[in-house]
Formats: C-alpha cells, sequence, structure tokens
C-alpha cells in the first residue's frame, strides 16, 4: 500500500484503513532517538508524495535518516495524526536523508505536507516557554503554527535568544496535535536536531557597534523602545562617536517593531497581573469591537463570554506559565459572541512585573460552519 492511500480518511476526520494491517515502504526522514526514545520511539518515513509516523512502544527501531524501509504494522490515528504502530520494521538500504521540501509557513495549515521533511521561513510570535516539551509560536497567514520540541529535545536543544519578532529557519516534520474532531487545528513542525532551527534576523534593535567611538568619554545611551512599545532602557558603557548615527537607528528600530506590533493580522495583548488590558495591538481591538483606546484598561474579565474559559487560562498559565491553542468565547463590546484560538504566556519584566503577553485568532466562521 502506498503512504498516500494509508493516510486518507474518511470526509478528512477518520482514516480509512483505523485498525487496519498494512505494509508500507519509504525512506527515514527522522533517526530513531531524535524525537522520543529510546523506550517509545517515533520516526518518520516519505515517499515521493506523502510521510508516515512509525511509533513504537517497545524500543525496537534502530533507524538512521535516509534509510530506506519496509514497515508492517497497523494504522491509527493519533490526536489527528495518522500513524502506523509497527510490529516489523525491514531496513532494505542506506541512503542519504531525503531534502525538505521548502514551504510558505501557512502551507503547513492542513494536512497536504503531513508526515513529511520541510522547511520554512517564519516570524515567532510568542515567547516560548519550556516545561517538559516547548511550543514556539510563530506566524502562517492569519493563524499560528508551533514550532514543538518534545520533552527529550527540551533537555537536549541548546537555548536560543528567541523573542517576538524573530525571523527563523526551521526544518522539520509537518504535523498535528489535536485532540478533538474535525481535526483542523493544532499544526506542528517538528525540528530533528538541534541545527534544524536557526536565527535568521532577531527583531530590530540598535546595535552596541554603533556606539563604539574613537575618542574620550563614556556615553549612556537609551536603546530601543521594544516588545509592545514598552521602553527597553539599557546603559551602554562605550565611548561616543556619531550620535546622529545612533539617534537614527533608533527612530529606525523602534518604527519598524511598532509596524510589526500595529499592523500584525493576529490580535496582540498585553494584560497586568490585576486582570487589565494594558497594550493591544488594532487586531485585537477590532476582533472584540472596539476602539483601541476603549480596551485599553478595561477588566479582560469583561471580555470573557464564559467565567469558566477565564478560570480555565488562569489555571494553565498558574500551573505552567503559558497556554498554547485554546479554543475560547470572547464577547464583543456589542454583545455578540466571537470563538477565538488563544495563545498566552506569563512573563516576567526586567523591573520585575509579571504580566501576560496574548495572541487571538478569530475562527468564528469555521465554528459556525461545523
Amino acid at each position: 500500500m502506498s503512504i498516500s492511500e494509508a493516510i486518507r480518511r474518511w470526509r478528512d476526520v477518520k482514516p480509512i484503513h483505523a485498525g487496519q494491517p498494512v505494509i508500507l515502504e519509504g525512506v527515514a526522514s527522522v533517526g530513531t532517538d531524535e524525537l522520543l526514545g529510546p523506550k517509545l520511539q517515533k520516526i518518520f518515513i516519505q515517499d515521493h508524495d506523502a510521510g508516515i509516523a512509525l511509533f513504537s512502544r517497545n524500543g525496537q527501531l534502530r533507524i538512521r535518516p535516509g534509510d530506506a524501509i519496509r514497515a508492517t504494522g497497523t494504522i491509527q490515528l493519533y490526536n489527528g495524526t495518522v500513524e502506523l504502530v509497527v510490529h516489523t520494521v525491514l531496513i532494505t538500504r542506506h541512503g542519504a536523508a531525503p531534502a525538505p521540501i521548502p514551504v510558505q509557513p501557512e502551507g503547513l495549515l492542513g494536512n497536504r505536507y503531513s508526515g513529511r521533511l520541510v522547511q520554512t521561513d517564519a516570524v515567532v510570535i510568542g515567547i516560548p516557554r519550556r516545561r517538559r516539551d516547548t511550543d514556539i509560536p510563530i506566524v502562517a497567514g492569519t493563524a499560528l503554527v508551533n514550532i514543538h520540541l518534545t520533552e527529550r529535545q527540551t533537555r537536549t536543544f541548546p537555548r536560543l535568544s528567541l523573542q517576538r519578532g524573530t525571523t527563523v529557519r526551521v526544518c522539520g516534520i509537518a504535523s498535528q496535535f489535536d485532540r478533538d474532531p474535525p481535526y483542523d487545528s493544532g499544526w506542528q513542525l517538528l525540528p530533528r536536531v538541534p541545527t534544524d532551527l536557526a536565527i535568521l534576523q532577531q527583531p530590530p534593535r540598535l546595535a552596541a557597534r554603533d556606539l563604539i567611538v574613537p575618542g574620550a568619554g563614556i556615553g549612556i545611551l537609551i536603546l530601543t523602545v521594544i516588545a509592545w512599545s514598552l521602553t527597553l532602557r539599557h546603559q551602554v558603557r562605550r565611548k561616543t562617536f556619531d550620535v546622529e548615527r545612533a539617534a537614527q537607528s533608533l527612530a529606525t528600530s523602534e518604527e519598524r517593531y511598532r509596524m510589526l506590533f500595529e499592523h500584525n493580522v493576529a490580535g496582540l495583548y498585553r494584560a497586568s497581573m490585576d486582570g487589565r488590558v494594558i497594550e493591544c495591538n488594532d487586531a485585537a481591538a477590532r476582533l472584540l469591537g472596539y476602539e483601541r483606546q476603549d480596551l485599553l484598561n478595561r477588566k479582560v474579565s469583561d471580555l470573557y463570554a464564559e467565567m469558566d474559559d477565564l478560570r480555565t487560562v488562569t489555571r494553565f498559565l498558574r500551573q505552567s506559565e503559558t497556554v498554547s491553542d485554546l479554543e475560547l468565547r470572547f464577547r464583543r463590546k456589542d454583545g455578540s459572541v466571537v470563538w477565538a484560538t488563544t495563545t498566552a504566556n506569563l512573563l516576567t519584566l526586567r523591573n520585575g512585573e509579571e504580566v501576560v503577553d496574548g495572541t487571538l485568532i478569530d475562527v468564528t466562521e469555521r465554528k459556525r460552519a461545523v
């Protein structure tokens, strides 16, 4: 059976061959211990037009990227992803690992590349939180995709300096983690090794080299306003040379970051720990039916349609300091209710203040269509 046939679904939900024994052939794009392991193992194989996960509970897999594989097993659905529960695996030859398919981030919203090795450049929209595993949300059109690091990878990958607005190049397996039908959210990208995740560009900020001068004196300069128009002050002890150039660089950096925040298609907000909105962009205000200035300083509790939803978010933030891809109901200014996919992180600023940074993506039309 071809891999594309094995992953085919009935009305895009349940795999047609669920529970059936099948034989599949493909080339490994992920090695044995790169994602899980050594007991619970998950690798991926692919052919010319599809890919699939191979899952084993007994540590029987000994696979390297590029190995050609003939596998027997049973098809199952796990949190939106079709996978093969392995019975036997035969390596028929060794070879080169498949090359990643270049894709745009929005191309990951769906099953087109599911199970296949892809590469994309994207902008980080949320600050990653490391718990047992790690999710790094990136912009994908008008939605979000998570770069997902497993618990094993979270322990072993080096820490990267990621922040809102960081542009990254990520190579990994297109996948999904969605517990409930119709399995149309929870899109993920699974890097294999540390080199699969690279920083291309940090958000614009004033570089220290712009402040170095020959000559005498040590200056103190206020660096760029970043992280949603809040002033990040940084004293720099350097020799001074060309103050006008430094000031111009500062103004340019502030403007570029402000544009990133204010013109983002996702609704972005920041709330204080006493439950008030202290910053938001126009997209968040539009989604909730407010003018931007009217939304500032409003109680967060006034914006939830159901207090149970607010309690759920609060519980997650207290337990793990993060909320990822929850679909919740919000009440607009006119009293109508909208659905939004919500991601939020509990942050501690340099001054010690704790805030909640969040993202809202409108999914009302999709919810109505279901």
